[in-house]
């Protein structure tokens, strides 16, 4: 015969609310991404953006990241221009959840 004591279902009521918590709809998390998007090297950019799109679609579709509860992923994408200095401008602009 199986005895309930107080403590056992206090605990099991504590845990209830990060149950609760734990199937809520996981967040997404933002990759950033600069690369040349515009000028000479927009090819190569371009390649790199749809390498990452793949990628992407590749962790969304097995389910999202699992260590975050099945969260999903998105790219955000900045234009690095054609110059270096153009590029360093850019970084300041992220926000720090991109």
């Amino acid at each position: 015969m199986v005895t309930l004591h107080r403590r056992a279902v206090l605990a099991g009521a504590a845990m209830l609310p990060a149950t609760i918590k734990a199937r809520a709809e996981p967040e997404t998390v933002a990759f950033a991404m600069i690369a040349p998007l515009s000028g000479p090297c927009a090819r190569e950019g371009e390649l790199q953006r749809m390498g990452a799109e793949m990628a992407i679609d590749d962790i969304n579709a097995a389910g999202g990241i699992k260590a975050l509860g099945g969260a999903k992923v998105r790219l955000v994408q900045y234009d690095a221009g054609d110059t270096t200095p153009a590029t360093r401008r850019k970084k300041p602009r992220m926000p720090p959840s991109a």
